[in-house]
C-alpha cells in the first residue's frame, strides 16, 4: 500500500479554539478555558502556555496563533478590550483569517456594548452578562462537534470481532464501544494527525503485537518525509485525544534503530463495569485491530477516505478468508480483570 502523501499544509490546527480577551475579564475567561480543557478541547489560553511562550517573539507568535493555529477564535469584547494594543493585534490577526477564509471563525462574547472595528452588529454573539462561562464553553463544544465529520462504526463490526477472535457477547459489546469512542476522539484530530496515527498502525513493525504498534524512527522519517521532532510535536498535540507515545531501542528483543511506539488509551467513563475494565486493559489492541481490519477489503484510494472521513463501515465485511494470509496474528488474550 503506497502511503498517502503527508501534507502539513492541510488544516494545520494546533488548537480547537484560541481566546482573545482583556486582563480585566480574565476570571471569566479562565473559567471558560478550564471547562473546555476538562472536555478535552484543545484551547489556546495564555496561562496554559507560559512555558511555550517563554522566550518567543510574542508579536509574531500571537499573529500566527490568531490567524492560523486554531479552528475557532473567541473574542471577549469589552471597553478594556477595545483600548489595549495586544488585543487589537490579536483581533486584527483573527479578522485577516476570517476575511481570507470567509468562514465562521470569529465568535464574539460581549461584556458590554462597546463597538469593535470590523465586528458588525449583525454578527451572532453571546452575552456574558446573561451567559455563564460554562454555557459559553458548552456552546463552543456543540459548534466544534457540528463542524466536524461524524465518525462511523457499524453496529455489528464483524471484521473487528474476527481479528480479535471475540465470541462472547460482553467482549464484543465492549470492543464495539471502545471502537466508537476511538473514532469520536480521532474525529477531533486534524487531518495530518489522523494520517500520522494511521501510519503507525498500518506500517507498524510485523513483529509488533496488536497492543504495541511501533515503527523504527529512521523508517518513519524516510517514509513520511519529516523529521522525528516534527513527528513528536504532532503526537504531543494529540495528548488531549488520549494518544501517547514512547521511544525505545529494541523491537521484539532485537536492537534496532530507535523505535517509536504509539498508544491510544480510552479515558471514557463507561457505564458498564465490564467495559470499563476491558477498556483499561485492551483499548490499544482493539483500535489497532479496528484500523487494520478496516482496510482488508478496500483499495488503496479508499484507504485515504477511511482516514479522512473516519468511515469504518468496511468493518461490516467478513474477513475470515484473509485473516491468516494478510493480517498479523491477533495476540488478543482472554479477558481477565486486573
Amino acid at each position: 500500500m503506497p502511503w498517502p502523501a503527508y501534507r502539513f499544509d492541510e488544516h494545520p490546527y494546533e488548537y480547537d479554539v484560541c481566546l482573545s480577551f482583556a486582563g480585566e475579564q480574565r476570571e471569566y475567561v479562565e473559567e471558560v478555558a478550564c471547562h473546555l480543557e476538562c472536555n478535552d478541547i484543545r484551547v489556546f489560553y495564555d496561562d496554559f502556555q507560559k512555558s511555550n511562550l517563554w522566550g518567543k517573539d510574542l508579536y509574531e507568535h500571537l499573529s500566527y496563533i490568531y490567524s492560523q493555529a486554531a479552528r475557532f477564535c473567541i473574542l471577549f469584547i469589552s471597553k478594556e478590550y477595545a483600548e489595549k494594543i495586544w488585543t487589537s493585534h490579536e483581533r486584527k490577526s483573527a479578522q485577516a483569517r476570517a476575511l481570507r477564509e470567509r468562514t465562521e471563525y470569529i465568535l464574539p462574547v460581549l461584556f458590554d456594548d462597546t463597538s469593535i472595528p470590523g465586528i458588525l452588529p449583525t454578527v451572532g454573539y453571546l452575552d456574558a452578562r446573561v451567559t455563564t462561562a460554562e454555557e459559553v464553553s458548552q456552546h463552543l463544544i456543540q459548534k466544534i462537534e457540528r463542524s466536524q465529520k461524524k465518525a462511523f462504526v457499524p453496529e455489528y463490526p464483524i471484521a473487528l470481532y474476527q481479528t480479535l477472535n471475540l465470541e462472547g457477547e460482553a467482549e464484543r459489546s465492549a470492543a464495539r464501544d471502545i471502537a466508537q469512542r476511538f473514532a469520536l476522539d480521532l474525529s477531533r484530530a486534524t487531518l495530518q494527525e489522523r494520517r500520522l496515527f494511521f501510519y503507525f498502525i498500518l506500517r507498524g513493525c510485523p513483529r509488533g503485537s496488536l497492543s504495541d504498534p511501533h515503527v523504527a524512527i529512521g523508517t518513519a522519517e524516510r517514509e513520511f518525509g519529516i523529521q522525528i521532532e516534527e513527528i513528536k510535536s504532532t503526537l504531543n498535540g494529540m495528548r488531549s485525544l488520549h494518544v501517547e507515545y514512547h521511544t525505545s531501542s529494541y523491537c521484539d528483543g532485537r536492537t534496532t534503530e530507535d523505535a517509536i511506539h504509539i498508544q491510544w488509551r480510552s479515558r471514557e467513563r463507561y457505564g458498564d463495569p465490564f467495559t470499563q475494565t476491558y477498556a483499561k486493559n485492551y483499548s490499544n489492541r482493539v483500535i489497532t485491530a479496528m484500523v487494520r481490519a478496516s482496510i482488508v477489503h478496500i483499495c488503496d484510494d479508499c484507504i485515504e477516505l477511511v482516514i479522512d472521513n473516519l468511515d469504518f463501515s468496511s468493518l461490516r465485511n467478513d474477513i475470515s478468508d484473509k485473516l491468516n494470509r494478510d493480517m498479523p496474528e491477533a495476540d488478543f488474550l482472554p479477558f481477565e480483570e486486573y
